[in-house]
């Protein structure tokens, strides 16, 4: 709407005609309120935003004091009020809002700060030590004692295995040897001999045991261990690995794992009350 529709009438504020111009509902207003009633309307809501696009909630208050002292044209600006509010509210889109559709703010728990807060969450792979007792924590159960090769389910005493299958980032610690890569399953570490003999290429049982095993890491005889396990699957120390076949690789394997130690220890269910307190909590 421009100014040119109040020509030869008496015009309304610039302020309030530039606030009608800016509004959806100004074609309809020109159309439905006379002159006299903005004109008169002007003095109320010069500083109300009654073309708001924002929706109405509830009724809205048809008299506004907005006079600061009564007036004899009082009366007659309520009424110009009134009728300029009835027609936005004949406009003013009726929004209906269910209540799965309104964006409730976040409320926290009054009693979230009172409960003890866990600082450890249960990760498959993880060590535990209560009592100077070590407990590996798996998915299906928890290992104590034994043996490396069994406490970690590495048959092979496999140090970094997480190229293999191993837990990333977790290790079971000695003193007096290091660390061994953790595995989720027996199967899963026996695989990883066999693929960590694979990978030696073209090399004899001897020479590859040497690599498996090497002297002067812990208590390691390379040639003694070559010799055992040339003996368990039937060959010579000098037999190339990767002539041999899936079987004969298997019992390499397992030979490995006899040679590397496999003794079982203690094994609890993950609920088991024999587990003590601590390792419970953790879990």
């Amino acid at each position: 709407m421009s100014h040119a529709h109040f020509q030869g009438q008496n015009q309304p504020s610039t302020h309030l005609a530039t606030r009608i111009q800016t509004r959806p509902w100004s074609d309809y207003l020109s159309e439905q309120v006379g002159t006299e009633d903005v004109k008169a309307a002007t003095a109320d809501f010069s500083h109300v935003d009654l073309f708001s696009h924002a929706p109405v909630r509830g009724a809205i208050q048809t008299k506004l004091n907005t006079c600061k002292s009564p007036s004899p044209e009082e009366p007659k600006k309520h009424q110009t009020a009134n009728n300029v509010i009835s027609r936005l509210d004949s406009v003013t889109p009726s929004v209906q809002m269910d209540s799965d559709s309104i964006e409730h703010p976040y409320e926290p728990d009054p009693n979230m700060f009172l409960r003890p807060m866990r600082e450890n969450f249960f990760v498959p792979g993880d060590v535990k030590v209560s009592g100077g007792k070590k407990y590996v924590i798996y998915d299906d159960e928890v290992r104590q004692g034994g043996t490396v090769s069994w406490v970690a389910r590495n048959p092979g005493n496999i140090r970094s295995g997480e190229a293999y299958g191993a837990y990333p980032g977790k290790k079971y610690h000695t003193q007096k040897v290091g660390d061994f890569a953790i595995f989720p399953d027996e199967m899963t570490g026996f695989m990883a001999i066999i693929k960590v003999l694979q990978g030696y290429g073209h090399i004899t049982v001897a020479q590859a045991m040497g690599k498996y095993a090497p002297k002067g890491d812990g208590n390691n005889d390379p040639i003694k261990y070559a010799q055992a396990v040339a003996k368990r699957m039937g060959v010579r120390v000098d037999t190339f690995v990767d002539t041999m076949a899936d079987e004969q690789l298997s019992v390499f394997a397992e030979a490995i794992k006899t040679v590397e130690g496999w003794k079982p220890g203690n094994v609890y269910a993950r609920d088991d009350q024999k587990l003590p307190k601590e390792i419970r909590d953790y879990l």
